[in-house]
């Protein structure tokens, strides 16, 4: 795992890996951000959230066993922004009311 870059695809498959990090990371900052300003998450399903968690574990522990560094590096955005969202949905707003 010297590289960012999986040496066994293409370059321009690489590319699409990197462009795809960053569209995971884009898309969950928007909604961290009202989540956290708002602190507002009773429409959000639990379960939903759940199996995002636990579905992000399993690719994090996939691109892990692959050292691949772009998919790593995914995983934790997406296991980052559930963890995020299960503690406001599950222990700050259930705290506060």
């Amino acid at each position: 795992m010297d590289s960012i870059f999986d040496k066994n695809i293409s370059t321009v498959y690489n590319i699409f890996g990197i462009l795809g990090l960053i569209c995971t990371l884009l898309n969950n900052v928007p909604q961290l951000w009202t989540t956290y300003k708002l602190r507002i998450v009773k429409n959000f399903n639990g379960l939903s959230l759940i199996l995002r968690l636990l579905g992000g574990f399993f690719y994090l522990f996939y691109a892990v066993g692959i050292s691949n560094l772009i998919l790593i590096a995914s995983a934790i955005v997406s296991v980052g922004s559930s963890l995020f969202l299960c503690y406001y949905k599950f222990i700050l707003i259930v705290n506060r009311d």
